[in-house]
């Protein structure tokens, strides 16, 4: 669900915070957290990669996901090397603030781009001169375009998570629910985000089967097309 505050909150931190507490607390949450933006979700950052210092342009292009530690268990995603974010990594990120962070996750196919051969595990990346380290590859996780004709089509599969709670006037929401959950949730979470604080407007609040289907709408109503054309 997509969170949008009215006017600007000063304790956005807490505020949020709170709210991730709350719907970890709910009996048919299974996880959640805060973000920029979600895999199939149609909008979102990117961010050059680098793999030297001060590179005049970057080396590979990716999905820039903002992440705590619980992200990975709230998506689901599997680690395949190294390790996931700790409480302690994780620091406030205002909105338009730039910062670059110690440590990263990224995907597989990034790790394979940047590192043929061998493991991204303690390899480092660079924004300008700073250093961003490696500590853990996830097998996958998709950028928020899926269109085959657009701008991210290179890098669908290449994403990276840096350890920060997105401290923005609107940002995304994820909850994973427990087995036989989620239509319930749907109806109760923002029910829960209401009764903390109604300064606040929840928009989009859909399965991830309705995100999926949405992002994928066009390229099934092509191909039913052309099955029929044929």
């Amino acid at each position: 669900l997509k969170v949008q505050w009215v006017g600007q909150p000063q304790d956005l931190s807490a505020k949020q915070q709170a709210d991730l507490a709350a719907l970890r607390s709910l009996p048919g949450v299974a996880d959640a957290y805060a973000s920029n933006s979600f895999p199939l979700g149609g909008d979102g950052w990117s961010t050059g990669v680098a793999l030297k210092p001060n590179q005049r342009h970057s080396s590979l292009r990716t999905t820039l996901y903002f992440a705590d530690d619980h992200t990975l268990n709230t998506l689901g995603v599997k680690l395949v090397a190294g390790r996931n974010f700790t409480p302690e990594e994780i620091t406030d990120l205002p909105e338009n603030v730039p910062s670059t962070p110690p440590v990263i996750i990224i995907t597989k196919a990034l790790a394979d781009a940047a590192f043929p051969n061998e493991s991204a595990i303690g390899k480092v990346v660079y924004d300008d001169d700073r250093v961003m380290t490696v500590i853990g590859v996830v097998e996958r996780l998709q950028t928020p375009w899926v269109a085959a004709d657009s701008w991210a089509a290179k890098f669908a599969e290449t994403s990276l998570l840096q350890p920060y709670h997105f401290l923005s006037g609107s940002y995304a929401m994820v909850v994973r629910a427990k087995p036989g959950q989620r239509e319930a949730l749907m109806k109760t979470v923002p029910d829960k985000l209401y009764e903390l604080s109604r300064d606040r407007v929840l928009d989009e609040v859909k399965s991830f089967d309705q995100v999926r289907d949405e992002a994928y709408r066009d390229d099934r109503g092509l191909s039913i097309i052309l099955g029929t054309v044929c």
